[in-house]
This record gives C-alpha cells, structure tokens and sequence, in this order.
C-alpha cells in the first residue's frame, strides 16, 4: 500500500530541471497519487506564467529536483549566466 504522506508536500520549494536543463526555483502546488499510487507533484516556476506548472511523477525526482538550499541556489544562479 502507498504512503498517505507525499515525500514532498504541499507549498514545499525545490529548485526542478526545466526542458533547458538548467534548474530554476519552483513551489509544489499539490501532491496526489496516481492511479498506480505513486506519488505525483503539480508545480509551479517561481515568477513563470502557469502554463509552464509540471507534473512529476516521484520516480522522476531524482533526476528533476534538487534541494533548495542557499548553496544549490547560489550555483544555478552561476549556471544561468554561463
């Protein structure tokens, strides 16, 4: 049985891949279980139109997410400006 309680929750920030490959800041919006109950986030780029808002499944999280901490924001900062 899956857990009731998402890994990431709601209004949680972390810094997510976008399809440039670079990471930029984004807040999960929801968090839901698919019909498979594997954990799914919806959520939304800081500062960007929410037409762009992702979902990602968890198992793609590794590879997607990154934590928000001052020192990963420091280095996408650097990676956006290369």
């Amino acid at each position: 049985m899956a857990s009731q309680v998402p890994p990431y929750t709601q209004s949680s920030l972390v810094l997510c891949k976008h399809t440039d490959n670079l990471y930029y800041e984004a807040k999960i919006i929801k968090a839901y279980q698919n019909k498979q109950g594997e954990w799914v986030y919806k959520l939304h780029y800081s500062g960007w139109n929410s037409r762009y808002d992702e979902n990602i499944k968890h198992s793609d999280t590794p590879s997607r997410f990154m934590a928000h901490t001052p020192d990963n924001i420091e280095m996408t900062k650097v990676l956006l400006i290369l």
